[in-house]
């Protein structure tokens, strides 16, 4: 966790069930090393669904283990513009969107991955 400046990443103001996804995917997924690259810092869209908001997290592509995981979540359409890419969900659609840099993950609730 970092403070409220710039090129921090900062989770506080992060929604519950978003830290809670985090560590059931930690959990779910064997080998993996989560680094989370986005939280609730300056310099995201704002919106309800935002990392504003806390309902978005971002992880870094650092790790194979965790991309291979991610990748074999079912696809539920393509999301278009500077940040676009496939919409993987889980089971209770959250949505996982792989991007150039990082994975965009997106919780509604938390649930088993």
């Amino acid at each position: 966790a970092g403070s409220s400046g710039t090129g921090c990443t900062n989770v506080s103001g992060m929604q519950p069930a978003t830290v809670s996804q985090i560590i059931n995917i930690a959990k779910a997924c064997s080998g993996c090393q989560i680094m989370v690259t986005g939280g609730t810092e300056p310099g995201h869209a704002s919106g309800a669904n935002s990392h504003e908001s806390g309902k978005k997290v971002d992880f870094s592509l650092s790790n194979y283990a965790l991309n291979n995981f991610l990748q074999k979540l079912p696809v539920n359409g393509q999301r278009g513009g500077d940040s676009g890419g496939l919409i993987r969900v889980d089971s209770c659609g959250n949505q996982y969107v792989q991007e150039s840099d990082h994975w965009d993950i997106t919780v509604f609730q938390t649930c088993s991955i």
